[in-house]
């Protein structure tokens, strides 16, 4: 039993584990971003003024707190480099960790709780209401151009005809002795 608990936890332990590299992964991704972007507008490549950027954009989520903590730290950012910059902070950001002090009692997932998130596109309903891809006037053109395509094409009693002679020809010519010819 105290195996099986023990094994329990190495498996809990080493999910966490690869969240937090994930999560630390994410976040070194938007420094870089943030770098990028502070390089293209300004010039400075500095990961120091990154991740101060991006402490004041987790404290003042809306533009014109940040703008304002922007400019009361000194920077002389255009509006549009600060639009970009919350924007992409906002988005590219991890979420929030959890207070350690509370854990939730974690249920395991199902494997079709797994699949629904994995494919979230495919756990929608089917729409009983869908669309016809070809109207009257499409399906009359597609049969004329079928019956166009059919007159092209030698008749299939005429083919299987001219088939039997080729085969009759070829097989006289085989039962005929070389003397005759």
């Amino acid at each position: 039993m105290a195996v099986v608990v023990a094994l329990v936890g190495a498996v809990n332990g080493a999910e966490l584990g690869l969240a937090e590299e994930v999560a630390k992964l994410e976040y070194l991704s938007l420094v870089s971003k943030v770098c990028t972007e502070l390089n293209n507008h300004m010039g400075i490549n500095d990961k120091d003024l990154a991740e101060f950027v991006i402490s004041l954009a987790e404290k003042n989520t809306t533009f014109d707190t940040f703008k304002t903590s922007l400019v009361k730290n000194g920077a002389e950012f255009t509006d549009s480099l600060i639009s970009n910059l919350l924007r992409l902070i906002q988005t590219m950001r991890p979420p929030p960790k959890s207070s350690p002090g509370k854990d939730p009692v974690v249920k395991p997932k199902t494997e079709k709780e797994k699949l629904k998130e994995f494919f979230p596109v495919l756990c929608q309903p089917d729409n009983p209401s869908v669309r016809t891809m070809l109207d009257e006037d499409d399906v009359k053109v597609a049969v004329d151009v079928l019956r166009e395509l059919e007159a092209l094409t030698p008749s299939a009693a005429g083919w299987e005809k001219q088939r039997d002679a080729d085969h009759r020809d070829k097989a006289k010519k085989k039962r005929r002795s070389w003397s005759r010819e």
